[in-house]
């Protein structure tokens, strides 16, 4: 029974902890809600009950990620969006724990190699990044993805393919585009470590011919069967929004979406020079460290995994590359269409996860070095575990807030849109002219449009970017003169059916706003009957 239980806390401590470590992070990097939680969940709510905020562009364009509004959709219908973030926060980075501490014993003779691996990744992601990509902050559907992704590769890891690829399976269906990508990391370093002498097994490491032999056909097939009925859910829903558009409205999306909008995700020419450097320097790091470290065959396996990744990252660098503006870049086209599918984002995440990994991995000694040199190694690593998490938090504490705006502003900013929650029609369509920040989180009402909440089918993108257009075109007649008058306000209603219109810097307005909090300005735009009227 003491054995049991000893056992027990061996497995479960550990989990606990980088629970912990990771919510705690959360909760100061991104303070409820996070930046894209706003996005998110009020699409889940929405897709769970369209009549909520109906009529807004966003909402009612297709659902990419279907199966994350599947899961998170009825929670919507049973408790305020503040506490489904919270119940999402904690279901997604357990997620992301298990596969985690899953993934590090398995490279790692230490059962506390999760917890120290993850607070170096958490200093090193505060630090900076390459793409934009993040693991740890708000819920969304890419952090149930990765969970997912963590616990296929610890499977693929141990060469054992079914459970590997219902683990990418479902990371696939959660996000397509993060699910494939880590699924063709994961086939390509299989297929290369195939091709590569047999690697040393470490002493702590059962022998391969005692593990299921992954290239059976049986195996095989099973595992490929398994992922694509695990997988079809998202690969369905993702190809539907993306293929019933016409060729040349698909273009269109494509060239917005790269070109612009996506542009600091998708385009590594606007990315900025630092990120590159310090990108770099993590890459010579993992390099210097992996030398020092154990040489097992899972060890080679997982960094194939991330050399795979890189590669990904070095084809899209390849597309983009080429003079600006995108017309003037042989087959622009082509190369568009393939960057719509971030080829960066998981070399933005394996590339710091590898560093943490090889470091944790250096400073653990074999199992056969003596004992007082063990204990001192993990006593060292202990602290370095306890120091790069402080720094972290400090480091995410001082991070701009999701808002954007400063703590006096961001109050003025919700009690502004509290108030045309409290003081409007469901039906009232809102424009905010000048932020765009959880207009319909704080007010639950439609937005005409919002440059944060671009939809994700090819239809809706071109639409989305039309009424920016024209919306656009009205403010610079509207100010022509100096004044936005009241004639000027009715036109922009009987144009767009804004009823709602939200204001900062936008102005000067000739009539009185309805409501004014800090240097928000609200104004209700009555309807004009018309002459038939």
């Amino acid at each position: 029974m003491p054995d049991t239980m000893a056992s027990s806390r061996s497995i479960w401590l550990p989990l606990l902890v980088l629970s912990a470590m990771l919510l705690a992070y959360a909760a100061v990097e991104a303070p409820i809600p996070g930046v894209n939680e706003p996005h998110y969940l009020t699409k889940a709510r929405h897709f769970q009950d369209s009549g909520w905020c109906a009529g807004d562009l966003f909402l009612e364009s297709g659902n990419a990620h279907w199966l994350f509004y599947v899961v998170m959709g009825p929670l919507t219908q049973w408790f305020d969006l503040p506490v489904v973030a919270a119940i999402g926060r904690v279901a997604a980075l357990l997620l992301v724990a298990v596969g985690w501490q899953m993934l590090t014993t398995v490279l790692v003779p230490w059962r506390w190699a999760g917890a120290a691996s993850a607070s170096l990744f958490l200093l090193l992601q505060t630090l900076g990044n390459w793409s934009g990509e993040w693991l740890v902050g708000g819920v969304e559907s890419k952090v149930f993805s990765y969970g997912l992704v963590l616990i296929g590769w610890a499977f693929l890891l141990r060469r054992r393919p079914i459970p590997a690829a219902a683990g990418l399976g479902l990371a696939t269906s959660f996000h397509p585009v993060v699910g494939m990508w880590c699924t063709l990391c994961g086939l390509f370093a299989v297929v290369v470590n195939r091709m590569l002498p047999a690697a040393p097994t470490d002493q702590g490491e059962p022998d391969q011919q005692s593990e299921p032999d992954p290239s059976g056909w049986t195996h095989l097939l099973l595992a490929a069967v398994l992922f694509l009925l695990t997988a079809s859910p998202g690969l369905i829903t993702a190809a539907n929004a993306a293929l019933i558009a016409p060729p040349e409205v698909a273009w269109k999306a494509d060239y917005i979406q790269v070109s612009y909008r996506l542009s600091h995700h998708l385009d590594p020419l606007t990315f900025d020079v630092r990120d590159y450097r310090y990108y770099g320097l993590l890459i010579v790091l993992w390099g210097l460290l992996r030398s020092r470290g154990q040489r097992t065959a899972r060890l080679r396996l997982w960094e194939l995994i991330v050399i795979g990744s890189v590669l990904a990252a070095l084809a899209g660098i390849a597309l983009a590359w080429g003079p600006r503006p995108w017309k003037e870049v042989p087959w622009f086209e082509l190369r568009m269409k393939l960057l719509k599918f971030y080829p960066f984002r998981v070399a933005d995440l394996c590339i710091p996860v590898g560093v943490s990994i090889a470091c944790v991995n250096a400073l653990v000694s074999p199992a056969g070095k003596a004992v007082d040199r063990r204990r001192l190694q993990r006593a060292l690593l202990a602290g370095l575990t306890v120091a790069a998490y402080g720094v972290a938090l400090l480091g995410a504490r001082t991070n701009r807030p999701p808002s954007g705006l400063p703590p006096a502003e961001e109050a003025a900013w919700i009690e502004t849109l509290e108030w045309v929650q409290e003081h409007t029609s469901e039906d009232t369509l809102v424009w905010a002219a000048d932020e765009k920040w959880a207009v319909k989180w704080y007010a639950e009402r439609p937005e005409y449009v919002n440059y944060k909440d671009c939809p994700q089918d090819p239809a809706s993108i071109v639409e989305w970017n039309s009424r920016l257009k024209e919306l656009a075109q009205w403010r610079i007649a509207a100010l022509r003169d100096g004044l936005c008058t009241t004639d000027e306000l009715a036109d922009l209603r009987s144009s767009t059916g804004v009823s709602c219109l939200i204001v900062r810097r936008f102005g000067p307005v000739e009539p009185a706003p309805d409501y004014r909090s800090g240097p928000f300005r609200v104004y209700l735009i009555p309807d004009v009957p018309t002459a038939a009227e």
